[in-house]
């Protein structure tokens, strides 16, 4: 009991309070807005809504009119993109269709004020990704609306000191032997010959897994235990992003045995490894994305333009992609969306004297062996 009315206590005089939309009915909630058996009352709410681009609309206004506060709601702010993830809609669209408006479940609340013409304001600075990183979701997500910040054009050595020639290195090095450019390392895909395999109607490509851990993840993992990097940590500047989640189960596997073998090592020597829509609202200093792309016609769960989105903005200054060849036989616009746009990231933009593409991905060709 004595516990119970502390924690009323602290909930009744606290001014802020975080918390998710399915915890909206915590009793610490409603403790907050009963502060007047404490001597604090609670005159007005304003409430907050992060993400709300992503969530089903039921789950936003639970937050709003929840009992507790309905009648001290002062002002509602909602945050979120409309360009990246949308709500998650569970409701079946195949032949036993049970709901005629489920399609209605895919517009999430501020998408639908805004198409009423309710105010609204879009936020057209981005101050997260190098420029480099940015030039290609922002032609292709943005309609090229998007500027950069000033630490957008910032040189990847003054913000990792000595990180560019680990990454050089293990490009021209381990990877492929070819001869790389400075203004190259940033933004990469790395092509590696494999089969795509299934497992639970979940696709993953093995040689991805064991390439990165056995070619990338040893320089890295030297770069952050150097004397001059203290307090940094792979796991706080390196993600990994995962298309499929039997892709991300075997990266998980190979940590996890990474960690039994060495017990030098611990989580925070290793990459953290998220889904996409995990990976919303996300972000580290470099992200390797592995979508199980093998070819161009069988692009998956990448096949739309929010994933794909969320996918190639969390990285903020190197973002390195796993892939094939990703030969097409399918043609013009008969293409998937993703499938055009992939190839965009190839095609887009001038080609300097050794034949890399300016301003857009570059492409090496990953040994084998």
């Amino acid at each position: 009991m004595s516990y119970q009315a502390c924690k009323r206590y602290i909930a009744a005089v606290t001014q802020y309070f975080v918390t998710t939309t399915g915890n909206v009915c915590a009793t610490e909630l409603d403790a907050f807005t009963k502060g007047a058996e404490f001597g604090v009352p609670c005159h007005k709410v304003v409430i907050f809504v992060d993400e709300a681009a992503k969530d089903l609309e039921i789950n936003v206004w639970a937050g709003i009119v929840n009992q507790t506060w309905a009648d001290k709601v002062h002002g509602v702010f909602l945050f979120g993109d409309d360009k990246q993830l949308k709500p998650t809609n569970t409701s079946s669209k195949k032949n036993d269709r049970y709901n005629a408006f489920s399609d209605r479940l895919d517009i999430s609340l501020p998408c639908r004020l805004v198409r009423q013409g309710f105010p609204h304001f879009r936020l057209l600075e981005q101050r997260r990704m190098n420029a480099a990183i940015a030039a290609f979701p922002n032609r292709a997500f943005y309609d090229g609306l998007l500027r950069d910040g000033p630490k957008a054009l910032r040189p990847l050595e003054p913000v990792m000191l000595g990180l560019h020639a680990v990454l050089k290195g293990i490009l021209q090095k381990k990877l492929c032997n070819n001869i790389i450019t400075n203004e190259h390392v940033r933004l990469a895909w790395i092509e590696i010959v494999a089969r795509r395999e299934y497992r639970n109607d979940s696709a993953y490509v093995d040689k991805h897994t064991s390439e990165f851990f056995e070619k990338v993840y040893p320089d890295l993992l030297g770069y952050f235990k150097q004397p001059q990097q203290e307090g940094k940590t792979v796991e706080g500047h390196m993600m990994i992003i995962c298309a499929y989640k039997e892709a991300l189960l075997r990266y998980c596997t190979k940590r996890d045995e990474l960690l039994k073998r060495d017990a030098s090592l611990t989580l925070a020597d290793m990459p953290r490894i998220l889904t996409v829509e995990a990976s919303q609202g996300e972000e580290s200093t470099m992200v390797v994305l592995d979508g199980s792309f093998q070819f161009g016609d069988a692009i998956g769960f990448m096949d739309d333009k929010g994933r794909c989105n969320v996918a190639l903005t969390r990285a903020k200054e190197v973002l390195w992609v796993l892939g094939g060849r990703m030969g097409m036989k399918v043609k013009g616009e008969h293409r998937s969306y993703s499938a055009r746009t992939l190839l965009e990231m190839f095609e887009r933009g001038e080609r300097d004297p050794h034949g890399n593409v300016l301003n857009g991905i570059t492409r090496y060709k990953v040994l084998p062996g």
